[in-house]
């Protein structure tokens, strides 16, 4: 039954107006006949197409929901769940465009939108997914399989450009991920035009018809794959897809629960995009414009998550922090975002110290930080925790098998874990003997997060949590850069030296991570930077100044946002400025000798920061980025450009360094009576 359906929805592709003259100019292309270039868009399309009915598509969305995401809470805004069965998305094409970080997103997704009334998509996955009995299940239930890369296939082209204009207007609820795949260090990946290209060309076709683009934010209290991710980062090759790989997977992911937020952003019209500038814009720049305004709207839905926070105040304090100073590394983090009006998630109780305790014995469950001096015991069953992956992956061994790591020379001591469980401290109850594990950590003084011994897997896991939302501190992070470029310049010329360099910060920073310099982070980033400036005579109206060391050094971010990230980038611009101006450069080539310095960077670094990313991922990102802008042709200007970049890289490296140097003085200063060194 289901190859007649599916041999009747290729005639049906087949016989759309568009697809003889699809065929005509297949054929002009590769200079083939017209009746040969068919019967070839044909066999393309049947490895295409997928159905969707009854029974099947309940049937096994039911089946992967019961074994992947048994203890899963998926939950939506009300505001979300009021648009989505609004009039706008009665009768129209809405095509959901989710960031990628685990393959049980789809089931997140169709959760959600099933919560809402909303049809089930039709969800595009690689064919690296396409598993023996499992794919010809998937293709009825409506998963439709693309190659991964078939750029000289012209057949393969337009048999999935007439296959995606026949989905549009059918008015088909689709889903795919613009990144292409999951991100590796949990920021968004620079887009890939292709399906955002055919969509635009059949909108332009059919001018009538409806056709939305929805960015879907997914932020979970547990990511899923986390583990696995790690381990690619760490240098472990990617296991690939196969019916065993699913078992271990589904047996893992049984033992996991969590709660996965869902937000929709506000549909985008195609159709508008399409007739901007009179319908001068092409299909490849129409889609080039979709692309960065979903990614805008996806930066304005996606939260900032407590557990981000505290990983990236773990991140910046280092090994044997304890929690006090993790608190204290959280609180400027926390007021940066809140200046911001960016949305948060379980950010409520890190004003506290027990807050920020909560959050680490969290990421502690997950394998993001080990703690010492706190009950090893599981926690309560009421939290979402996630159980130890299998085996073969990447985890940390439990706190009380490993030894300490010891701190860098010229850092303190960490602080000594309480000899017993019993022991209190003035003014704290003793514990019951019915109080849970975790409420007696809770209870418990400033126990030490210290990383692991095996210090890259506890990394590597952090850094997926902690980029959850970074992108909302990066005008803040952005604006201390510039404002420490312009402390060293005249008075007078201070204020317009800030701004000037703000745009470059913003714009350096963002290459290899899939952000942009929008222009609201642009605007909140000239009031952050006005917050760090200082009137010379009092008043508004004279010139602004700003102080060196910046005031207060307690509250600087800008290290612990941006180091890591600025490491990698200096890495891999080093390398391009290396290249011979006569030839191409060689990507291949450059990844592999830039993976090899960052791995011998991490390891001599023992755990410190900054330290580079090592996910090939986030080097073949900003690759894309900088062969988008031409800086990989051959010539000399190009070569100089190259120069320019590693230049530019090398001193907010620097800047950043000055930058921690003043806050680690800071820390160190007597205490001054206001909190993290000022009221600012």
């Amino acid at each position: 039954m289901f190859n007649r359906r599916r041999t009747a929805l290729v005639d049906a592709v087949l016989r759309h107006p568009q697809a003889s003259r699809e065929i005509r100019a297949l054929s002009m292309r590769t200079g083939a006949d017209a009746v040969d270039a068919r019967r070839r868009v044909r066999r393309c399309l049947r490895e295409l197409v997928a159905t969707r009915g009854a029974p099947w598509t309940d049937l096994f969305a039911r089946a992967m929901r019961r074994a992947l995401v048994p203890l899963w809470r998926v939950e939506i805004l009300d505001e979300d769940r009021r648009m989505l069965r609004g009039p706008a998305a009665s009768d129209a094409c809405l095509i959901f465009l989710p960031q990628h970080q685990a393959y049980m997103d789809p089931l997140f997704v169709s959760q959600a939108l099933r919560d809402c009334g909303r049809p089930r998509p039709l969800w595009f996955a690689g064919d690296n997914l396409r598993l023996p009995l499992l794919a010809p299940l998937a293709a009825r239930a409506g998963v439709v399989f693309l190659r991964r890369a078939s750029p000289a296939d012209e057949d393969y082209r337009s048999a999935l450009r007439l296959y995606l204009r026949h989905l549009v207007d059918s008015g088909e609820t689709l889903e795919w991920y613009q990144e292409g795949g999951r991100s590796r260090t949990g920021l968004p990946g620079p887009p890939r035009y292709g399906l955002l290209e055919h969509t635009v060309a059949a909108v332009r076709d059919n001018p009538g018809k409806q056709v939305w683009l929805v960015p879907v934010a997914l932020s979970s209290s547990v990511l899923p794959d986390a583990a696995v991710l790690a381990g690619e980062e760490l240098g472990q090759p990617k296991r690939p897809e196969s019916l065993r790989w699913f078992w271990r997977y589904v047996r893992a992911q049984r033992r996991t629960r969590g709660v996965v937020q869902v937000r929709f952003a506000p549909p985008l019209s195609v159709g508008a995009y399409v007739g901007h500038r009179g319908g001068a814009l092409t299909d490849a720049s129409g889609a080039r414009v979709l692309a960065r305004e979903v990614r805008r709207a996806l930066c304005q839905v996606t939260p900032v998550t407590g557990q981000a926070l505290v990983a990236l105040a773990v991140s910046a304090a280092g090994p044997g922090c304890t929690t006090a100073q993790v608190h204290r590394m959280t609180q400027p983090l926390l007021e940066a975002v809140e200046r911001s009006g960016a949305p948060t998630l379980d950010t409520q109780h890190l004003r506290t110290e027990r807050g920020v305790r909560e959050i680490l014995l969290r990421l502690r469950d997950v394998g993001a930080v080990s703690l010492r001096g706190v009950d090893a015991s599981p926690p309560d069953a009421s939290l979402p925790v996630a159980s130890p992956p299998d085996a073969s992956l990447p985890v940390a061994s439990p706190p009380v098998a490993s030894p300490p790591v010891a701190s860098p020379p010229d850092a303190s001591p960490p602080v000594a874990s309480p000899p017993d469980a019993e022991d209190t401290v003035p003014g704290q109850r003793p514990a019951a003997p019915g109080d849970s594990a975790r409420a007696r950590a809770l209870s418990r003084p400033a126990t030490a997060p210290v990383l692991h011994r095996r210090v890259h897997e506890h990394r590597a896991v952090a850094t997926l949590y902690r980029n959850q939302g970074i992108h909302w501190l990066w005008p803040r992070a952005a604006a201390e850069v510039a404002a420490l470029r312009a402390s060293r310049v005249e008075t007078a010329g201070a204020w317009d030296t800030a701004v000037q360099e703000l745009r470059g910060v913003l714009s350096a920073t963002a290459t290899g991570t899939g952000l942009g310099v929008e222009p609201g982070l642009l605007a909140t980033a000239v009031v952050e930077l006005k917050r760090l400036a200082t009137p010379t005579s009092g008043a508004d109206e004279s010139p602004w100044t700003f102080p060196a060391p910046l005031v207060p050094a307690g509250s600087l971010i800008a290290p612990a946002v941006l180091a890591d990230v600025s490491a990698g980038q200096l890495l891999a611009f080093q390398e391009l400025a290396q290249q011979p101006h006569g030839l191409p450069v060689d990507v291949d080539l450059v990844l592999t000798r830039v993976l090899a310095r960052a791995r011998s960077w991490a390891d001599s670094a023992v755990g410190l920061p900054p330290v580079p990313p090592r996910a090939p991922g986030f080097y073949r990102s900003l690759l894309l980025d900088v062969r988008r802008s031409g800086l990989l042709e051959p010539g000399l200007e190009a070569a100089q450009r190259r120069r320019y970049a590693h230049t530019e890289a090398r001193q907010l490296h620097a800047d950043l360094l000055t930058l921690a140097r003043q806050r680690a003085d800071a820390d160190a200063a007597p205490e001054s009576g206001l909190p993290h060194g000022g009221p600012r």
